[in-house]
């Protein structure tokens, strides 16, 4: 699967770039709120939770698991006709989740901190629907780089134990959108709306491959991004 979504990477990219005569660039800026699945990190804080809770015999609780929050991306493209465009994008997300206990005596605390770095293509098709008004399919496919940083912190009383891990796992997304774009000379605003299908990637440790970060069924746990996001892009036509 992953050899497949390079070659077409790979092909997608040449024809962006295959000089045609006539071609303007596009420069886009979007700013992206996303909803995310990430149910193995879900569940795994979760059981986590749980473990400690009994373990130290205090009722830990979840306050944060993973929600929704900004995604941002840059494109850049080029116009092969007055309908079609493709061309390179990169996106970031980013989101986080916490566990925590505070008493007198002190304070157990874990933050999962969870980001993503995507690079890939997009291509899209548009059709005028108004003399100002466009409306815009098209789908991206992305390579997926994500890091998850785990800071352990327990104070008690007068000390202090602070411990970092960090699992990195990379993976594959197709982002199918649906936009109206309106514009004005050399200006473009656009209202956008995607669905990310991840093809998930399971979490190893930064530093040591072979540790991976285990869930209650004995599997790996994966990341997956998938979810519908909805935002605006400001472009520019050079």
């Amino acid at each position: 699967m992953n050899k497949l979504l390079q070659k077409l990477i790979i092909s997608i990219v040449f024809i962006t770039y295959y000089p045609i005569y006539g071609q303007n660039y596009i420069i886009k800026v979007s700013n992206y709120y996303s909803t995310f699945s990430l149910a193995d990190l879900k569940n795994y804080q979760k059981e986590y939770t749980v473990q400690l809770g009994n373990g130290y015999n205090i009722p830990y609780k979840i306050v944060d698991n993973f929600p929704s929050f900004f995604s941002y991306q840059i494109s850049v493209g080029l116009e092969h006709s007055e309908n079609l465009e493709s061309g390179l994008v990169f996106n970031y997300s980013s989101t986080a989740a916490r566990s925590d206990y505070q008493d007198y005596s002190g304070n157990l605390r874990i933050d999962y901190l969870l980001s993503s770095s995507s690079y890939g293509v997009y291509s899209e098709y548009s059709i005028s629907l108004l003399t100002f008004l466009n409306g815009v399919i098209g789908s991206k496919i992305l390579y997926n780089r994500s890091v998850l940083a785990l800071n352990n912190k327990l104070i008690i009383f007068n000390e202090s134990e602070n411990q970092i891990n960090k699992y990195e796992s990379t993976s594959f997304s197709v982002s199918p959108y649906l936009a109206f774009e309106t514009f004005y000379k050399c200006l473009i605003l656009r209202f956008n709306t995607e669905y990310m299908i991840d093809f998930n990637g399971e979490l190893v440790n930064i530093k040591n491959k072979k540790n991976q970060l285990p869930i209650r069924n004995g599997s790996v746990a994966k990341t997956n991004w998938s979810g519908f996001r909805i935002g605006i892009d400001f472009g520019i036509r050079l």
